[in-house]
């Protein structure tokens, strides 16, 4: 399947524990080493760095697009949709950062993990539309609606290796269910780049996203970023 064009969506399990430590195993390298000495999985890892920094800004139950509405076919489904404010590609040895919107992740903690490269995901639709018909999250109609109407940056992109610190892109990923324990708190964003990059994701979002029942562009209030 092509990469292009998705929205990550569902359930993960397989992906999220080196992403999920890797920010703090790159901050803390330097401290490692000189305590340990010389480590080559640390050194491997420093020289591909990606350091991003992003903001939760909505909780997007239901939205508005083409002349349809759209939301989750289970009860507590919604699109999260995040701004990655900046990326910094730092590695001393990579020159470029492929960015891919399908690599993205959220870390749920016990309620699990949701995004799009799930092995054998299941073949069942997700996704309601108003005239009763239901669709995959990832097909082509519901990529293109949720792009429409969230306004989403480019899915894929290839950044030459330097800092880019008013980024402001924005993707969404469908959560096909209330994670447990979630309160409507700003969740945790993951990004697995290996091989290529080791990428570490910040949370700088300045409080917890709205939850918005229903979003129509052009006619509802609008999403608006919280970058710094």
């Amino acid at each position: 399947m092509k990469k292009e064009g998705r929205i990550p969506t569902g359930r993960m399990v397989n992906r999220g524990l080196f992403a999920a430590t890797l920010g703090l195993v790159l901050l803390t390298a330097a401290v490692l080493q000189s305590c340990t000495g010389p480590n080559p999985e640390l050194d491997e890892n420093l020289k591909k760095a990606v350091f991003m920094k992003y903001t939760h800004v909505a909780n997007v139950v239901s939205f508005q697009s083409g002349g349809f509405q759209y939301r989750g076919v289970n009860n507590g489904a919604f699109f999260a949709v995040f701004d990655v404010c900046s990326i910094n590609i730092t590695g001393s040895g990579i020159t470029s950062f492929n960015y891919d919107t399908s690599r993205f992740f959220i870390d749920a903690g016990t309620g699990g993990s949701y995004g799009f490269t799930v092995p054998n995901y299941p073949n069942i639709a997700l996704v309601g539309r108003s005239d009763a018909q239901a669709f995959k999250a990832f097909t082509p109609e519901i990529v293109d609606a949720a792009k429409n109407a969230f306004a989403l940056s480019p899915p894929v992109q290839a950044f030459p290796k330097q800092f880019y610190p008013v980024l402001k892109y924005r993707i969404a990923i469908f959560v096909n269910d209330n994670p447990a324990g979630y309160i409507g708190d700003s969740m945790t964003l993951k990004y697995d780049g290996q091989p290529q990059a080791a990428v570490s994701v910040e949370n700088v979002s300045p409080g917890n996203p709205p939850s918005v029942p229903f979003y129509n562009p052009g006619a509802t209030a609008p999403i608006v970023g919280t970058c710094p």
